[in-house]
């Protein structure tokens, strides 16, 4: 995998225009090393989207306040869980402090971008950011830093940041929606809100499976490239060996015509001699 060759890493530390060329550069040098596999790998590398960038450089630069808004995606979670288990939770309280945190990073990511004089879109920032931080995989990826395009979650967790306001503000008044003594309200929204958990997980396992598909599709693409490349560096070894036999074709076909033209002068001579 590209993850584990040297060099890639200082690829996404590069602005978006300049990777691809950054990227070839790195390929065409572990080819020249014998690592094919490493070159293949790191071929196959996509340049990061602006977003994707900005989303980069923040934790690369600001990983504390990055793994800060995580653990409170992790915290809001456990809330939430705790709150429609009919256990006594601030749900309120864990989800104002998880958007916080989220809205804190994106105007950090805003910066960057206006930094570099480039316009972000803040709801793609917030919901990449939102998704990292309601799935501990996500999370990872954004952590590692080398991201070519934002984020989607693939738990549903990151649901949590749209959650029913009304549902919340029960949780937080009763400390319990799903208690025996709760309301026929309350139990509704608690149920509202797994519906909409359990329909955002299938979106997400739907969107994860579409990733795959496409990932699996660029892989082929990448190989028939190689392949494609093989050939063509193949065929002009080829062409360059063909016009070395026609180069020393023609110096023995011109050392043949000097010979001849020798023998004659010598038999012409041995004529006048004789």
């Amino acid at each position: 995998m590209a993850d584990d060759v040297d060099g890639v890493d200082e690829l996404y530390d590069l602005e978006p225009g300049a990777f691809v060329a950054a990227r070839d550069q790195l390929a065409k040098r572990l080819r020249e090393q014998g690592d094919r596999a490493g070159a293949t790998a790191v071929r196959k590398l996509r340049r990061p989207t602006v977003t994707a960038w900005a989303l980069n450089q923040v934790v690369r630069r600001h990983r504390a306040e990055v793994e800060e808004l995580l653990e409170l995606g992790r915290a809001a979670a456990a809330a939430q869980e705790q709150a429609l288990s009919g256990g006594s939770a601030d749900l309120r309280g864990a989800l104002q402090a998880r958007n916080d945190a989220l809205h804190r990073v994106a105007g950090l990511a805003e910066r960057l971008l206006d930094e570099r004089g480039s316009t972000g879109d803040r709801a793609v920032l917030l919901d990449a950011l939102s998704a990292a931080a309601g799935d501990e995989e996500v999370g990872a990826e954004l952590l590692a830093a080398r991201l070519d395009r934002p984020p989607e979650a693939r738990s549903g967790l990151e649901a949590l940041g749209s959650l029913d306001v009304a549902l919340a503000a029960s949780l937080a008044a009763t400390g319990e929606a799903t208690a025996p003594d709760a309301t026929a309200d309350e139990r509704a929204a608690a149920e509202r809100a797994a519906d909409e958990r359990a329909a955002a997980e299938r979106a997400a396992d739907e969107r994860a499976a579409a990733a795959a598909r496409r990932a699996a599709a660029e892989e082929r693409v990448a190989a028939a490239l190689d392949g494609v490349r093989d050939a063509e560096a193949a065929l002009e070894r080829a062409r360059e060996a063909h016009r070395r036999l026609e180069a020393e074709l023609e110096e023995l076909a011109q050392a043949h015509e000097d010979a001849v033209a020798s023998l004659r002068d010598a038999e012409e001579e041995l004529r006048r001699l004789g």
